[in-house]
């Protein structure tokens, strides 16, 4: 979707995807490193990156944001979306740091709390929700650090928790 949401916090500031964005996502995606805890994806193409886009700019259920490092690497360093509007509550996922050189710079976590503040006080949702893959310990110990509870357990392919957080357990963890 087209939208002109921006958040930011201490090296991070998570800015609109655009076009010329999307080439270093294609790449990073396609790196199987980077993609080991997503949806599993065939190899994409140009072509089917500029397609996706397209498609994307017309989604009215997702928002898609560029994550960019501000004081050292000066650069897009990856991506996270939010996604399945319905009420007061919105899915946050899809989050990559594809940049090699941005891992070990909290990047994954600040982005988190740059979103997370969008979420509850631009957009006004009351409840975020995730899926997290329980192998997943990096992501699983950022998510439970800013607030996210488990509320339900899932095991179709792997083990997954959904994880939730609510606006007035934010306001606390902060």
């Amino acid at each position: 979707m087209i939208h002109n949401y921006s958040s930011s916090y201490k090296n991070v500031v998570l800015n609109p995807l655009k076009k010329e964005d999307i080439y270093k996502l294609r790449e990073w995606r396609n790196n199987l490193d980077n993609c080991k805890y997503l949806s599993k994806l065939p190899y994409i193409t140009v072509e089917m990156q500029e397609i996706w886009f397209e498609k994307y700019l017309n989604d009215e259920n997702e928002i898609i944001f560029s994550i960019n490092e501000i004081l050292e690497l000066k650069r897009t360093v990856g991506s996270v979306s939010v996604y399945n509007f319905e009420d007061s509550k919105c899915e946050v996922g899809k989050i990559m740091v594809g940049d090699e050189e941005a891992h070990n710079k909290k990047i994954g976590y600040n982005s988190m709390v740059a979103i997370i503040n969008l979420i509850f006080e631009e957009m006004s949702y009351k409840i975020i929700y995730l899926y997290v893959y329980e192998e997943n310990i990096p992501a699983l110990k950022i998510y439970q650090q800013l607030g996210f509870k488990i509320k339900e357990i899932t095991n179709q392919y792997k083990k997954e928790f959904l994880m939730e957080l609510t606006k007035e357990e934010w306001n606390h963890a902060k």
